[in-house]
């Protein structure tokens, strides 16, 4: 099985794919390989890491205040030449949001990141510094609400912000689904006065699977018996399966398979074995139809912790609060009697909307997801329980 990889040659000897060695393993014979289909639809190779480098350092060259890159937390070579940048400009580094701070602390104890330490700072004391001494690298590149560079998007980040001179260097793929979530950050951003920096201005990502010259030099390599395309969307799988047999995989050996198919190899050969449930499958007993372990989830906690919705009504072009909030409760207090639980539930939701920056007025997610969770704290604090919080807020 493959994994994630491309087969570009790299300027860092540990970053090198051993070409060697999987055409050795190709000679030896390999029964079947399963091989990532993300970028079949793209030609030629993946270019390597140092393709974003002169982007980079371009940024990095010209840019007078702080300088945030925000990437993949996993993005180790990524991460290294980034801090390599930074050192070279006479700047300190910063890891921000908890995975890329684990991931750079447990990669440079396995000396698979190479930052010095006095290089490396704690957000808040690299945030003391001045602007042009400066540079974070952070999480959110998808536009996660609650991510760093969410937060910071908007003046809500306890250890950084971001202001007129800051460039933000988005250097990850926006991934299908997310497009909304991260245009939404980058117009926080450029509200407060940054240049964002993003793949459409210039070279500062390049992918980490393989594009179609890479999957088919793999398949070449390794010269497999039968072959697997795995890792996509189905449409990716078909046509990784069509490539392998330009590769010259017999078009009998190639198997695309569902979720949940059997593959059965053997000496007679390969065939679809009996298909089996593919991830987890709970039954509702009242029509035995089948429910999402989200909604057990939620089952459940409203069974032993009930359920609060606090009712906001907002002005639409100001997003100022119109009337007071109605907080309903079920499981949690009596509704039909005044409850001064709610009450101070109530003024808690109306100072949390006045605390709003002016970019979150504009942005019903942000404001549902503060009011969500300044009021889980509360209800905790006073109940000790941990009630199902579901903000509705409407427009006018």
């Amino acid at each position: 099985m493959s994994g994630d990889f491309k087969l570009a040659d790299s300027g860092r000897e540990e970053e090198r794919s051993d070409v060697a060695a999987l055409a050795a393993w190709g000679q030896r014979g390999v029964l079947a390989l399963l091989s990532d289909s993300t970028n079949v639809e793209w030609p030629g190779h993946t270019p390597g890491e140092d393709a974003v480098v002169p982007a980079i350092e371009d940024v990095f060259a010209r840019a007078s205040g702080r300088v945030f890159v925000t990437c993949f937390a996993t993005a180790l070579p990524r991460i290294q030449r980034i801090a390599d940048i930074a050192s070279a400009h006479g700047r300190r580094i910063a890891f921000v949001g908890k995975r890329i701070a684990e991931n750079a602390e447990a990669a440079t104890d396995l000396g698979l990141l190479r930052v010095p330490p006095s290089q490396v700072l704690a957000p808040q004391s690299a945030a003391a510094l001045a602007p042009g001494q400066a540079a974070f690298v952070l999480s959110g590149s998808q536009g996660e609400p609650l991510s760093a560079l969410s937060l910071a998007a908007v003046g809500e980040h306890r250890d950084i912000q971001v202001g007129k001179g800051d460039v933000v260097v988005h250097s990850a793929r926006v991934i299908p689904g997310n497009e909304r979530a991260v245009a939404r950050v980058f117009d926080h951003l450029c509200r407060r006065g940054c240049e964002v920096v993003h793949g459409g201005l210039a070279r500062v990502h390049v992918s980490g699977h393989g594009s179609r010259g890479d999957l088919t030099d793999m398949i070449r390599l390794l010269r497999p018996r039968h072959f697997v395309p795995i890792h996509g969307e189905y449409r990716m799988l078909v046509q990784h399966a069509r490539l392998a047999v330009e590769a010259g995989v017999a078009a009998e050996h190639v198997h695309v398979l569902d979720n949940g198919h059997c593959l059965r190899i053997d000496a007679a050969g390969a065939c679809l074995d009996v298909s089996i449930p593919a991830g987890r499958t709970l039954i509702d007993r009242g029509g035995w139809d089948e429910v999402d372990e989200l909604v057990v989830r939620d089952r459940r906690q409203l069974s032993s912790n009930g359920i609060v919705v606090p009712v906001v009504t907002v002005a639409k072009k100001t997003g100022q609060v119109s009337s007071p909030p109605e907080i309903v409760t079920r499981g949690l207090v009596d509704a039909d009697e005044p409850s001064a639980l709610v009450e101070d539930a109530s003024r808690l939701v109306l100072e949390t909307l006045a605390a709003r920056t002016p970019e979150e007025h504009r942005d019903l997610g942000l404001t549902r997801e503060r009011v969500r969770l300044e009021l889980r704290r509360y209800l905790k604090k006073r109940t000790q329980r941990r009630p199902l919080v579901v903000p509705v807020i409407m427009e006018v």
